[in-house]
């Protein structure tokens, strides 16, 4: 008997091409379907395929009356698997931790630049028809303190490349030791202590509820005033609340934001308008490459799980 994986968000062919071509695997491939449709078809389901459009909940994995298997999601971050309820229901959550880090990381370091320089706001006024050059004098990153908030793959790859702008980097873990972060030209600090010295700080935490709100007014007031903030980890990590009133006290310069608590934010969101802030909508791993890696990786965990019984990078218990 054939598994059934349904991949219901957006894939690369090239991920759906290894899944139709596996022996035992039946595909369906429905990247637009109403939460109703999905958990109407869930009885049918042994194996899914997502991205981050699809919210695994426990009422889904309910749906499936025990048939479901194993998930796999093409990227990093799984807060929309409900991890625990997948577990009660002996279901394999996967994720694909390498195919999008470098662009991810990228992401970040354009979104440094961005910040430190105005970037953004300065295109804004050419656009308008201005030639503000007066208005937007920025800050050189060499030179400067840089804090990295997450020593993992991602956080990682950000150190190297804040090293090699010739950044003074602090790496700021619990799970990092000094030797380790040493090792790649950085320094591991406290995490008040980072927040006090850097004059750029990136996040590259997972969203855990250790690290709801990591990011916040005791947080931002350690900052100083013309530092600024970066995150292109995952939304509600930065209390976006009290950064809107750090940045109206003057207690950080700016900010540079890829994620949101709520995804999109409201249109008259305070974030998204405020003229210190830079937003992009969730681009971190929106490259060409990343996607199909990430296509390709989910693909191959789904073949091995159900051809071989073999569990790769699994995030539950």
């Amino acid at each position: 008997m054939s598994a059934h994986i349904l991949v219901s968000d957006s894939f690369a062919p090239e991920g759906l091409a290894i899944l139709e071509a596996a022996d035992g695997i039946e595909l369906s491939y429905a990247p637009s379907l109403s939460v109703e449709e999905l958990r109407t078809r869930m009885i049918e389901v042994d194996g899914m395929a997502i991205r981050s459009g699809t919210t695994v909940d426990a009422d889904l994995i309910a749906a499936s009356g025990g048939r479901l298997k194993a998930v796999a999601r093409a990227g990093v971050g799984t807060d929309n698997v409900d991890k625990a309820a997948a577990s009660e229901a002996d279901v394999v959550v996967m994720n694909t931790p390498h195919g999008n880090n470098i662009t991810t990381a990228e992401h970040a370091i354009g979104l440094i630049f961005a910040a430190s320089r105005n970037i953004v706001q300065a295109s804004r006024a050419m656009a308008d028809g201005r030639w503000d050059k007066s208005q937007f004098g920025g800050r050189q990153l060499h030179g400067r303190v840089a804090g990295v908030v997450g020593f993992g793959n991602i956080g990682r790859l950000v150190v190297d490349r804040l090293v090699a702008l010739g950044m003074t980097v602090l790496v700021a873990d619990p799970f990092a030791g000094a030797d380790q972060v040493a090792e790649r030209g950085a320094e591991h600090v406290a995490l008040e202590d980072l927040f006090r010295r850097a004059d750029v700080i990136s996040i590259h935490v997972p969203y855990l509820e250790a690290t709801h709100h990591l990011v916040n007014g005791e947080t931002l007031a350690l900052m100083k005033p013309d530092a600024f903030l970066v995150c292109a980890a995952r939304g509600g990590i930065v209390d976006e609340e009290a950064l809107v009133a750090a940045l109206d006290a003057g207690q950080l310069a700016g900010a540079a934001l890829d994620v949101f608590a709520e995804e999109p934010p409201a249109a008259d969101h305070p974030v998204r308008r405020h003229p210190k802030v830079i937003c992009t909508p969730h681009l971190g791993a929106s490259t060409k490459e990343a996607q199909l890696q990430v296509s390709l990786d989910a693909a191959q965990q789904l073949v091995d799980f159900f051809q071989k019984g073999e569990v790769r990078n699994q995030v539950n218990a």
